[in-house]
């Protein structure tokens, strides 16, 4: 074999070797902080908070540095957050804090929307993020501290024959009392009771905001979906258009 040739060979051979090195460190790399999420995460929240914590799922890497936990409180498993560890172990991230000031405003919602006999699901969202709050901060607390400008809640909805134009202006009137120092915007999603049944647990594990691509990704078009406003105790929509949309069931 002349030396044209074998120099070629060796350079395919560790060309090759620096691709299966990559490929290697990449997913044992991977592995490695995966795993040191889940021994390490639950014990730092619980240092840090004084509670038993639980970490549900990893999710995505960033810049293959850091490792996203999805984790909740033990004693409040609906309110999940995010967390993300770095290579050492450190936690860089964790939005707790916000997630519970959140939580209340979804608590209030869904809790709106069964005083009038109608099954809802959802995920709030404040206009500005401030996660330097205390876990006991309350709406008003997170909104000063924050400067937001509105909350919005995406809802989903199942169908029923009771919802109406009315009976929404009724619960978002309800619901505007009880988080009077703010607008409050409310993103519509009225499922059937399959696809409600369906995406009810996804969305009640979701750790943000979602649209209409979320729900389709989830393999369900809404029956009519619509977005309203209430501040200070005026609804952006008449009742008429409400039922408008409501009419595209």
């Amino acid at each position: 074999m002349c030396e044209r040739s074998k120099s070629v060979k060796r350079i395919k051979v560790v060309i090759l070797g620096g691709i299966m090195a990559a490929l290697f460190s990449s997913l044992f790399g991977c592995n490695m902080i995966g795993n040191y999420a889940v021994n390490t995460v639950a014990d730092e929240l619980s240092n840090k908070y004084g509670k038993n914590f639980v970490v549900s799922d990893l999710g995505n890497r960033f810049n293959n540095d850091t490792t996203t936990a999805y984790v909740y409180a033990a004693d409040d498993p609906s309110t999940r957050f995010e967390v993300r560890v770095n290579s050492n172990g450190e936690i860089v991230f964790e939005n707790y804090a916000y997630r519970k000031v959140c939580s209340k405003v979804r608590k209030i919602v869904c809790d709106t929307f069964s005083e009038y006999n109608l099954e809802a699901v959802c995920v709030a969202e404040f206009s500005e993020y401030n996660y330097d709050i205390s876990t006991e901060a309350s709406i008003k607390e997170y909104i000063e501290a924050s400067e937001a400008d509105i909350v919005k809640a995406a809802i989903a909805v199942k169908s029923d024959e009771i919802l109406t134009g009315g009976i929404l202006e009724k619960i978002y009137t309800d619901i505007g009392n009880q988080i009077p120092e703010i607008p409050v915007g409310f993103s519509m999603y009225i499922l059937s009771e399959e696809d409600y049944t369906k995406v009810f647990k996804e969305i009640e594990n979701r750790t943000s905001y979602f649209g209409i691509g979320d729900i389709r990704a989830y393999g369900v078009t809404p029956i009519t979906d619509f977005y309203v406003e209430i501040n200070d105790g005026e609804l952006s929509e008449t009742i008429t258009e409400i039922n408008e949309a409501l009419l595209r069931r």
